[in-house]
């Protein structure tokens, strides 16, 4: 599902004007309402989507930081957006779907509020989080999309250890901390056989082939 709720809002204002509004009292109430009435939009396509397709999950878009920061702060995306993005979650998970959020941009103050909406998952942009240290930290509370830093040119050989070395890493800790890989087109194009690898060594490692 693309655009929600502050994309919804740049699309129409663009990103400094529905920025504006976002932390403008006076404007508040009119986007309060907006947002209401977008949810309802919103919870008929979820619970259409689970009725008449073969889905597991909703990949919901609403991008929230930048390279360098959240371009919200904490206390305004749990006032504005937060309560709206939790009935969407939770209508998610009453039609039995997981719910993903995809949220560009360096958003390490809110994944607090992610797991208060009760969101399932989320891909970080490698680039610009720290990835690992979030996975530690709150792990056990979502699930992360995990990209890896293999190098851009491998041996057959160097691409199967460092599959081992991502596996095993992370692996280890899938019950109490699961994660998910990040398949980026990027990560795609580094070695001709690295999603193989992956999923065969990931399939071994755990069924306790090792």
């Amino acid at each position: 599902m693309l655009c929600g709720y502050f994309e919804r809002l740049i699309s129409f204002l663009g990103v400094a004007e529905a920025t504006v509004e976002l932390i403008d009292d006076d404007y508040k109430p009119y986007i309060h309402s907006f947002f209401d009435k977008l949810t309802v939009v919103y919870k008929k396509i979820v619970a259409n989507a689970a009725k008449y397709y073969n889905i597991d999950e909703i990949f919901f878009h609403d991008d929230w930081g930048s390279e360098r920061a959240s371009m919200l702060s904490p206390d305004t995306i749990r006032e504005m957006i937060a309560p709206y993005l939790k009935r969407v979650v939770d209508c998610a998970h009453n039609n039995g779907l997981k719910f993903e959020l995809h949220s560009c941009g360096h958003n390490a103050t809110n994944i607090p509020i992610m797991i208060e909406c009760g969101v399932d998952m989320w891909e970080p942009q490698a680039r610009c989080n720290d990835v690992a240290k979030y996975w530690e930290e709150y792990g056990d509370k979502i699930m992360f999309g995990i990209d890896t830093d293999f190098p851009p040119a491998m041996s057959d050989e160097e691409c199967m250890q460092a599959v081992k070395a991502y596996v095993e890493k992370y692996g280890a800790h899938m019950k109490e901390k699961p994660f998910f890989n990040g398949a980026t087109p990027y990560f795609m194009n580094l070695h001709p056989k690295l999603s193989e690898y992956c999923y065969e060594y990931s399939r071994k490692y755990f069924c306790g082939e090792k």
